[in-house]
């Protein structure tokens, strides 16, 4: 028996190593499935546009199918939640804006995760430039009407928002402070029923991403007066800055949006960087570039790891900026 010891002692390592080899065989790679996008808001959002207009770049990079799957509710917090539902393996993302990610935790009474904690940045699609519109029968043409308008009129004029807590909102809250004015707060459950009500003059002005309004302007029923940022939007040309407009400090002080990919905590760093190349090559590509541009969106190369620190940065002024609104939603 001893003789024949290294013999069994061989024959049983080789044993071993073909079966882990087998095994390292038999994983499939990433990914071997369709990949689920959960989209938190309804059709005709932008958290639709966004990964709508790359899903089929995205889908023949990774060779798998990106399928869209609406899951709207509670300001984007139904869809999340339902993400983080699902396996941490990568098949289940969210499309997720910044009231998802860094503002909601501080202004929902009974959310009961972290966004922060239970998600990790996958990629940072694009950042939305704010639009300050009005109805075209208005008498407003400028900022400074505008201004002028509403401190004539304090407390008469109501501006409308896709929904309680949302960028819209709390950007709009963020200028009427700053410019000292006073109007009502009419919420509605998406940006095209808040666009409509505008072009219906339900409400007096509207603060949003230029693709939710771009129809209503094209058609001649919304006049766009100013942007928030701090360089014009090419498909705005003649719509000043609210710096060139007068009022530099709107800069810093009103946000914007900005719409990215995440995933469940937890999922595997390689199935990340993989899902983040495919996505970001996707939104920077030459034609959906333009697209993009053309809907008033800023497409980014931001990495996840930039986004993270980003994120956690935002988190901690957007939660003053609720505490000071005394904002609260149950």
């Amino acid at each position: 028996m001893i003789r024949h010891r290294p013999f069994l002692l061989s024959f049983l390592a080789f044993s071993c190593a073909a079966a882990a080899s087998g095994s390292t065989l038999a994983q499939p790679v990433f990914p071997d499935k369709p990949i689920r996008l959960v989209v938190p808001y309804g059709t005709g959002s932008i958290a639709d546009t966004v990964p709508r207009l790359i899903s089929s770049h995205v889908s023949k990079a990774l060779g798998q199918p990106l399928v869209l799957d609406y899951r709207p509710g509670a300001g984007g917090n139904i869809g999340a939640q339902n993400v983080l539902n699902a396996d941490a393996d990568g098949y289940t993302l969210l499309s997720a804006a910044t009231n998802n990610i860094v503002i909601n935790q501080y202004v929902f009474k009974k959310m009961t995760f972290d966004p922060l904690k239970r998600f990790v940045p996958v990629a940072q699609l694009v950042d939305v430039p704010l639009v300050l519109t009005v109805n075209a029968s208005s008498p407003i043409t400028s900022l400074k009407e505008f201004v002028d308008y509403a401190r004539s009129h304090s407390g008469a004029m109501n501006y409308a928002s896709p929904s309680t807590a949302t960028i819209p909102h709390l950007a709009t809250e963020i200028m009427l402070k700053s410019l000292r004015l006073d109007a009502t707060h009419v919420p509605y459950k998406s940006g095209a029923e808040a666009s409509t009500a505008l072009i219906a003059n339900d409400v007096q002005f509207l603060l949003i991403g230029y693709s939710t309004v771009e129809s209503g302007i094209r058609a001649g029923r919304l006049r766009p007066i100013a942007v928030m940022s701090a360089t014009p939007l090419p498909v705005l040309p003649g719509v000043p800055t609210v710096a060139a407009a007068g009022h530099p400090e709107l800069v810093e002080q009103v946000p914007g949006n900005w719409w990215a990919i995440m995933a469940k905590e937890g999922t595997p760093p390689a199935v990340v960087d993989k899902l983040s190349t495919a996505f970001r090559d996707a939104v920077n590509e030459p034609s959906m570039r333009k697209r993009y541009e053309d809907l008033g969106l800023i497409p980014s190369r931001m990495a996840p790891a930039e986004s993270a620190t980003l994120m956690a940065a935002e988190a901690k002024k957007w939660s003053k900026v609720v505490a000071d609104l005394n904002l609260s939603v149950d």
